[in-house]
């Protein structure tokens, strides 16, 4: 007896299978998780950037309240130096006037 070297095969010529019910199940859970960490990234992301504003907002007030103080103090520094130099002009007056007086 001689070996049939071209064997036929039986089985049927493979198809692609298509998706089970659990693989499309599985799909569909693996998709709607990641839809639940897109939309907790996207509050998260959300919560930082309003916090981030509200960071921004307090800098801002706080950054016009030293510019605020800053000129005040200014106006308060000449005002100072005015009444300083009004008090100087009236020594040197009283100053003449003793003199004058004691001559």
């Amino acid at each position: 007896m001689t070996p049939n070297l071209c064997r036929t095969s039986t089985s049927p010529p493979k198809t692609p299978k298509t998706p089970t019910s659990q693989h499309r199940q599985g799909q569909a859970q693996i998709s709607r998780q990641n839809q639940q960490v897109q939309q907790q990234t996207n509050e998260a992301n959300s919560q930082k950037s309003d916090r981030l504003q509200s960071l921004h907002s307090r800098l801002h007030q706080e950054a016009d309240k030293i510019r605020r103080w800053k000129v005040q103090t200014e106006i308060e520094q000449k005002q100072k130096e005015r009444q300083l130099k009004d008090a100087e002009e009236t020594i040197e007056h009283q100053r003449k006037a003793v003199v004058d007086l004691q001559v």
